[in-house]
This record gives C-alpha cells, structure tokens and sequence, in this order.
C-alpha cells in the first residue's frame, strides 16, 4: 500500500473503517481480508480433525504435520495464525505440538481390551516389565497404544525401548533415593539387591534418574546430586 497513490493518511482512515466493520484483520504488518482469516483458521482446525480421524488416540500432532499445508503464508504471518487460534481456545500450541483442547481420544473395544492386557503385564512383571519390542511382537498394533499409555502419563519410556509401569517407576525410584539418603553412595550390585532387576533392566532405570538430576554417576558408584 505504500507504493498507491493514495496518502498514508488516506490509507489508514480506510483501514480503520474497514477494521471496525469487521471486514479486514491487521496482522503484524499484514492486512488480511476478514473471510481469508477466518477460513485459514478453520483450515488448521480441520486438517486437525482429519489427523484425529486418521489416529484417534493421539492427544496432539507435531507442527510439521501441519504446516506443510500453509506454505502460501509467510513463517511470521502462519505463527500469527496459531497465536489467533490459542488466544480463542481453538488449538493448543506448545512445545512444537499441536491441539484441539476438547479432543479427547477414541478408544474402540478393541483397542481397550489390548490397553489392560498391557497394563496387565506391567502390574504382574513390576521386575521385567513388557519391552516395546516383546509388545510389538506379541501384540501386532500396539504401537498406538504405548503412545496413548506414555501420553496418558502410564508408563515410563526409559532407553534401549525399556518401558515401566509410571507407579512402579515412581515407587522403585524413591527406594534408591532413600537408600542413597542414609548409605551416600551406591553400586550396581546393591541396585540389583533392592531393586531385584536385571542389569538389561537397571541400567536405563539408572540412566534415567541421572537424566532427572537425582543421581550423579562417579566411576562405578551413584550419589544423590
């Protein structure tokens, strides 16, 4: 607009008018027709339908799922575009992942009863706890469910595909961390006495709580951090 031969005088009188009609959206440095907006804002909530649809049991969706479809907007103007539809409570949009907040997943029979019998196996094997590969070769599919069960904050994911049950993750990390709290320090073999795990099993476990920050790794011994 500032190469018209309108004044800029002239151009922002227009725009106001139009804006307070309802007919124009002034984005950053973008004025957007009204109907354009609306309709790329519904565009993003159903290409979102279109994934649930497609995943019922996914709670959200990584952003590179959906911004290939708004290659015509420029980076600023499409996060703008977002940014409107969180402001209305239309999309959540954090940490590069994607929402309907009233979205809950659809659980067919089917895939409830395959949901217990793997809860069932983390309640019964709290030392050996289902692998995803053991999962996926004895229950074909389930690996939508162990995204819905991680998701749902029911099992932990630990390396090398170690998956726990999160109660009995929680339970057997404070046994450490109270053993560590009067002994100082502790080895793998004492691990393996509280814990009654495996090394395939501890490992990770041990891993992990260094990740969080409780535990800190000095040769062959772990002290609380």
């Amino acid at each position: 607009l500032v190469h018209s031969y309108y004044s800029f005088s002239e151009i922002s009188k227009a725009v106001e008018v139009l804006e307070k009609k309802g007919k124009l959206v002034i984005i950053d440095l973008w004025l957007v027709e009204e109907r354009y907006w609306s309709q790329q804002q519904n565009r993003v909530v159903e290409l979102l339908k279109v994934e649930y649809q497609k995943f019922p049991l996914e709670k959200s969706f990584p952003l590179s799922q959906i911004q290939p479809h708004f290659k015509h907007l420029p980076p600023r103007l499409f996060s703008a575009l977002l940014q409107s539809l969180a402001k209305e409570g239309k999309i959540v949009f954090q940490e590069g992942r994607i929402s309907i907040p009233s979205y809950q997943p659809a659980i067919s029979a089917q895939k409830q009863e395959m949901i217990n019998n793997i809860l069932g196996l983390f309640k019964d094997n709290p030392t050996n706890p289902p692998t995803e590969k053991y999962l996926s070769e004895t229950h074909p599919g389930s690996q939508d469910v162990v995204k819905y069960l991680l998701q749902e904050d029911l099992i932990v994911k630990l390396a090398d595909g170690i998956l726990m049950e999160k109660e009995n993750f929680q339970g057997r990390k404070e046994q450490i961390v109270d053993y560590l709290k009067v002994n100082k320090s502790i080895t793998l073999e004492e691990v393996r006495n509280i814990l009654g795990m495996s090394r395939k099993y501890m490992i990770p476990f041990l891993e992990r709580l260094d990740e969080e920050g409780i535990t800190a790794r000095k040769e062959n011994k772990r002290f609380l951090k």
